[in-house]
């Protein structure tokens, strides 16, 4: 309570008594996403300055157990399996955190992982704070909820979001999203071929014809790089791996419309959901005839992080993100090997153009590779503002291979410092991020010990706006 929390310091927090003791609830404590991400950020976190405690609320498979989860467990200093496989109902799992005497508490699901999560950890207060950290890109709209971290791109404090939020925003330096990509996904040799730029016929509009480099053969990874996306006159790949709900109509025919502009371009899409390979082909061919079938190219999903990013450096030239809800781990893994993405926030959407709430526009999730590219200083080529500019910036990554070969060498620039120890790229730099996130479990903690209300909070190196 505040009294323990008292001891850590009073205001200002620095020349504490005893650590920060902060807990983290989390369903993906396993083989998820969510588990590599973050790895190295429990790993970086100061033990001196913070006493952490990993609560996993789903047990480990029996039969295959999780490395992520073996990992995690040998980081944390505390780990706790709140999970029913235990023995764990609501009561115990409450009365376990309690005994803890935690500071702040942080909640890493939200409103995902529905029947897996502990909702009534945050039904009523088992931490003087409350924090919601990057897994969960909205509101919870839970008045037990002090806090959400995002940066300025993610959440603009003037931006209809920010204000319909119910939480208060800490501000990392940009991106807020956290990554273990470096430590934990190395890249493998980058003197095995990868996906070059490729020739690219212009249909209307666009650079026009210009040559780089031949692509290069993908014979090897045959089992995970469609053959199609292999042919020998070359072709260039655009590629969403997102889950085709997050795929609007709007965004769909802007895709297909290019691709009818680019007749040596393609589209790789997941079949995620299976049927989405039928019904898009169907809408495609129903209201874009300039658009060849065999420009949308589908596959299906791999088994590991390491299969997945390994296709992407190895068939696709630039990913596509959707709007409203946009691409997050996708997103480095686009930046990890390499590739650009192309995004857009503001007026991208049917929201946007009036069909719908304003609110629902331009919205955290939306935002999140946005906040990655203005963290490389890409922003004002691959951040689009409106559906024109998204196509524009569509056709001259298929057509300009001198803009194109720029962008993927600063990408490529960035990345690799982290590689051979050299000066990192802020998003590679897991040392950076933690810093920066134990300095806002400091500032919104040392909030309540003045007695304050949760308000906006901005981290070092964050300059308030």
């Amino acid at each position: 309570g505040a009294e323990a929390g008292a001891e850590a310091g009073g205001p200002g927090g620095r020349g504490a008594k005893r650590r920060l003791r902060v807990g983290f609830v989390s369903a993906d404590f396993k083989q998820k996403a969510t588990a590599y991400l973050c790895l190295s950020h429990f790993k970086e976190m100061d033990r001196e300055r913070l006493e952490v405690f990993l609560y996993a609320t789903t047990g480990d498979a029996p039969l295959k157990p999780s490395e992520w989860r073996a990992a995690l467990r040998e980081t944390a200093e505390h780990f706790r399996d709140l999970s029913p496989r235990v023995g764990m109902g609501p009561r115990e799992a409450s009365a376990a955190v309690l005994r803890d005497g935690l500071d702040i508490l942080v909640d890493m699901d939200g409103y995902s992982n529905e029947g897996l999560r502990r909702s009534e950890l945050f039904a009523v207060r088992h931490a003087p704070v409350t924090m919601a950290w990057f897994v969960y890109m909205s509101t919870l709209g839970n008045p037990n909820v002090d806090y959400i971290f995002g940066d300025l791109t993610a959440l603009p404090p003037d931006s209809v979001a920010t204000r319909h939020m119910s939480e208060k925003v800490v501000y990392l330096p940009r991106p807020f999203f956290p990554n273990s990509h470096p430590q934990v996904l190395p890249l493998a040799d980058e003197s095995a071929e990868t996906k070059q730029p490729a020739q690219v016929a212009s249909g209307t509009g666009g650079a026009g014809n210009q040559t780089s480099h031949a692509p290069q053969s993908l014979s090897w990874a045959s089992a995970l790089v469609p053959s199609s996306l292999a042919e020998p006159e070359g072709v260039f790949v655009f590629a969403s791996f997102n889950k085709h709900v997050k795929l609007s109509s709007a965004l769909f025919d802007v895709w297909c419309t290019v691709l009818g502009r680019l007749p040596k371009a393609k589209l790789w899409l997941l079949r995620y959901p299976a049927e989405s390979e039928r019904r898009l082909g169907a809408w495609a061919a129903r209201r874009h005839p300039r658009m060849r079938p065999d420009q949308l190219v589908f596959s299906d999903f791999v088994d590991t992080a390491e299969e997945n990013l390994e296709r992407l450096r190895r068939g696709a030239h630039a990913v596509l993100d959707t709007t409203v809800y946009g691409a997050h781990t996708g997103a480095v893994d686009a930046l990890w090997s390499g590739i650009p993405i192309l995004t857009c926030v503001g007026a991208c959407s049917e929201a946007a153009q009036g069909r719908q709430g304003e609110e629902d526009a331009d919205q955290m999730a939306s935002r999140v590779a946005a906040s990655m590219l203005e963290s490389l200083g890409l922003g004002r080529e691959l951040v689009a503002e409106n559906l024109e500019e998204y196509a524009d910036a569509m056709v001259r990554l298929a057509s300009d291979p001198k803009w194109y070969r720029s962008l993927r060498d600063r990408i490529e620039s960035s990345r690799g410092t982290a590689l051979d120890g050299a000066r990192k790229a802020r998003i590679w730099d897991p040392g950076a991020y933690t810093e920066a996130l134990t300095d806002g479990f400091f500032k919104a903690f040392d909030n309540f010990l003045l007695g304050n209300p949760p308000r906006h909070l901005y981290t070092s190196g964050v300059a308030a706006p």
